[in-house]
């Protein structure tokens, strides 16, 4: 029970302190595709196809969250197993959304950066190492 309750407090929280970053979402996600680009990573961007297969798929069956894909990248470090996913939803409430049902799966190795609109999964400590918690 006191788990649940911190979940929801911790979503809650999240979501009002990103409410007001909706509209920095491009800059932000090119900031992050620089810091990633410049550690190694090859990024490849999705079209309209890929986008709406994540939104419905991922997004709405898997995690049951009503959100909108606005960039989608993919990336990963030649010769190595480092990984990444770049997804730059509409607001920031649904990015926290998103973050909190990640973190509600409990032990699944992947972590999360959210910034603004933006979430970073990877399952690589050192990629999430990249993006400082307080800016």
């Amino acid at each position: 029970m006191k788990r649940k309750m911190f979940m929801v407090l911790f979503a809650l929280l999240l979501s009002l302190s990103l409410a007001g970053c909706s509209s920095e979402g491009a800059s932000t996600s090119k900031e992050m595709r620089d810091i990633l680009t410049d550690a190694g990573y090859v990024l490849e961007a999705r079209d309209a196809d890929s986008m709406a297969y994540y939104q419905e798929n991922v997004l709405l069956d898997t995690y049951d969250i009503d959100a909108t894909v606005k960039e989608l990248y993919v990336g990963y470090i030649n010769e190595s197993e480092r990984w990444v996913e770049l997804i730059v939803l509409a607001d920031g409430d649904q990015a926290a959304v998103y973050a909190q049902a990640i973190y509600a799966e409990g032990a699944t190795g992947k972590l999360v950066v959210v910034d603004g609109p933006v979430v970073l999964l990877t399952y690589s400590t050192d990629t999430v190492n990249l993006f400082p918690v307080y800016k």
